[in-house]
């Protein structure tokens, strides 16, 4: 089956497939629902234990960054996205 085919059986974009298998992109539960239907498979067999489940934090651990005399708090991915920006402004 190709990701376009399970995508319009489940009605999603191609790309939400991709970004799903890929990890970039969550799973809602009727979603998930819906792929173990295509492929006959029961949602509890494909679910991980409690045990093997990583509790995310609700929001993420926040950062200060000093450049160019401002101060920036933001999660750290987002700091290093800043960083990478101004650093390239500086250099022009």
């Amino acid at each position: 089956m190709t990701q376009a085919g399970l995508a319009a059986m489940v009605d999603l974009e191609r790309t939400s497939i991709t970004n799903i298998e890929k990890g970039a992109q969550k799973v809602s539960l009727h979603v998930l629902y819906k792929i173990c239907e295509v492929f006959d498979a029961n949602v509890l067999d494909i679910l991980p234990r409690p045990a093997e489940v990583v509790q995310e934090k609700a929001l993420p651990e926040m950062t200060a960054l000093e450049f160019g005399g401002k101060t920036y708090v933001a999660p750290q991915k987002t700091l290093q996205k800043i960083a990478a920006i101004l650093e390239m402004k500086e250099q022009r």
